[in-house]
């Protein structure tokens, strides 16, 4: 299974996002701001990056995305935003290159179908 990096400066969030990937094996490693995901995707090379859009106070998902994509060594690695705050076309006008964007409130299905999208599952796999 995957290994992903999630970040959000809610630890409700956190632990939601968790709890619905690991259900289906993957494994998550969860941070609060952008900063500590960039160094966590350093570290650990995941295969997807979750970012929430805002994160005060430090560097927000969008900061943090900008950054990843710059890096020659990160920036083919797929990143999907996780955001409250703003339209999913409204992201991707921001953020072109972004693989997805799912909006809260999401459900656990629309979270794993993202996930399977990105991470190229069938449909029907348990992702």
């Amino acid at each position: 299974m995957a290994v992903i990096v999630a970040a959000d400066d809610d630890p409700a969030m956190c632990r939601l996002i968790s709890r619905i990937l690991q259900g289906v094996g993957h494994t998550v490693v969860t941070v609060n701001d952008g900063a500590a995901a960039i160094a966590q995707v350093r570290e650990r090379r995941p295969d997807l990056i979750l970012l929430d859009g805002e994160m005060p106070p430090g560097m927000s998902g969008f900061d943090a995305y900008l950054l990843l994509h710059d890096d020659d060594d990160l920036s083919a690695i797929p990143v999907m935003m996780v955001t409250g705050s703003a339209t999913p076309d409204r992201v991707r006008q921001q953020l072109p290159e972004v693989c997805d964007v799912v909006t809260k409130p999401f459900t656990p299905e629309e979270l794993l179908n993202c996930v399977r999208q990105v991470l190229g599952a069938p449909p029907g796999a348990s992702t």
